[in-house]
C-alpha cells in the first residue's frame, strides 16, 4: 500500500519508519527534502555540500531506523541533525580556505618559489578530505580548537572529558594530517600548512608536553 502524506502524520511514518518500512522512509524523504536542503544552504556557501550533508543525514536515518528515539517532532529531529552535521562541514570548509589563503599569504611575504606550494583551490580541497579521514574524536576536538580557538580547557568541560585526552586527541589530528598531506605537499608547504594549523593557543600544549610520550588515552 502507498503511504501518501496526505494518509499519514510524520509520527505515524515516523513508527512505520522504525519497523523497517522503505515506503515510509520514502514519503519522510520526498516530504522534507527540498526544504531541508534549502535549510542547509544557510550554513554552506556550496549547493552540493547542503544536498550531500542532507543526504548522508537521510541514508543514516534509514540505517539506524531501529534505534530512533525522537523526543520532539522528526520534523525537528530531522532540522537538528542536518544543522550539527551543516555546522561541522562548514567549520571544515572555512578552515580549509583561511589555512589555503595564509599559506599563499606567507609564499607572497617571504617571495618563494611557486614550485615548492600548490595552488589554493588543490590545497582547500586536499584539507578538506584529510580532515574528513579524521576520526570523529579527533575532527572535532580539532575544529573545535583551531577554527573557534577554543582551548584544551574548554573543550574538554564541553565534552566532560580531561584535558589531557583532548590534547592527545588534537595532536593525533595533526599527525594523521600530516601523514594524509605528507605525500601531497611539497616540504616547504606542508611545514607552513602544519605550522598554521597548530598555531593557536599553543600554551595548552606546553602543559602535556613532558607526558605526552606516554600518553594512551583515545
Amino acid at each position: 500500500m502507498y503511504l501518501s502524506k496526505k494518509e499519514l502524520d510524520d509520527e505515524q511514518l515516523v513508527k512505520l519508519l522504525k519497523e523497517g518500512s522503505h515506503k515510509a522512509f520514502e514519503t519522510l524523504f520526498r516530504r522534507y527534502y527540498t526544504s531541508v536542503c534549502a535549510y542547509a544552504t544557510r550554513f554552506l556557501d556550496d549547493a552540493q555540500d547542503a544536498e550531500e550533508v542532507v543526504c548522508d543525514v537521510m541514508v543514516w536515518l534509514w540505517e539506524k531506523h531501529e534505534e530512533i528515539n525522537i523526543l520532539t517532532t522528526f520534523r525537528q529531529y530531522l532540522y537538528s541533525m542536518v544543522y550539527h552535521r551543516a555546522c561541522k562541514i562548514a567549520m571544515r570548509n572555512r578552515l580549509a580556505q583561511s589555512t589555503a589563503e595564509y599559506m599563499e599569504e606567507y609564499r607572497r611575504r617571504h617571495e618563494l618559489d611557486e614550485s615548492d606550494f600548490v595552488v589554493v583551490e588543490e590545497l582547500k580541497e586536499r584539507i578538506k578530505k584529510a580532515i574528513d579521514a579524521l576520526p570523529e574524536a579527533y575532527r572535532t576536538a580539532f575544529l573545535l580548537y583551531r577554527f573557534e580557538g577554543r582551548s584544551c580547557k574548554e573543550i574538554a568541560e564541553i565534552y566532560n572529558l580531561s584535558q589531557k585526552t583532548i590534547y592527545y586527541r588534537i595532536q593525533q589530528a595533526l599527525k594523521q594530517l600530516n601523514k594524509e598531506l605528507g605525500d601531497y605537499l611539497p616540504a616547504v608547504a606542508l611545514i607552513v600548512v602544519l605550522g598554521y594549523l597548530s598555531s593557536d593557543s599553543f600554551s595548552d600544549f606546553q602543559l602535556y608536553e613532558q607526558s605526552d610520550s606516554t600518553a594512551q588515552i583515545g
